[in-house]
């Protein structure tokens, strides 16, 4: 498989990207808490719940994205990383390369998200 050979650059970007969620993810919830703390008053205004939803949305979704780096440095670690998940083939290069984490070839992807909607 010819992502065998780019595995280890496509790992060194995974870590760079794990290290970078944890610092974005970290920043996010001491946002959001202190963001949710604020009690009012004129030197505090009170956060208004669609910007406690957006905060919270912001820490949910920087959290998936860890989970899928870790997701993939574990099948890195298993000797299964850009095998498709869903049906076994290669995950074409062009899709590890724009989107490291992913799982999934870009047929199965299609089918899953067909699934979805």
């Amino acid at each position: 498989m010819a992502n065998i050979e780019r595995t280890p650059l496509l790992q060194t970007r995974l870590l760079e990207m794990r290290d970078r969620l944890q610092v974005e993810i970290e920043a996010a919830n001491a946002a959001s808490k202190s963001a949710m703390a604020l009690t009012g008053g004129p030197a505090q205004p009170r956060m208004d719940p669609q910007q406690k939803a957006l905060a919270l949305l912001a820490v949910q979704k920087l959290t998936n994205q860890s989970r899928r780096v870790a997701a993939a440095l574990d099948r890195i670690a298993q000797s299964s990383y850009g095998v498709c998940c869903e049906c076994g083939g290669e995950v074409e290069s062009g899709r590890l390369d724009t989107d490291p984490p992913t799982p999934f070839c870009a047929e199965c992807q299609v089918d899953l998200d067909a699934q979805k909607a």
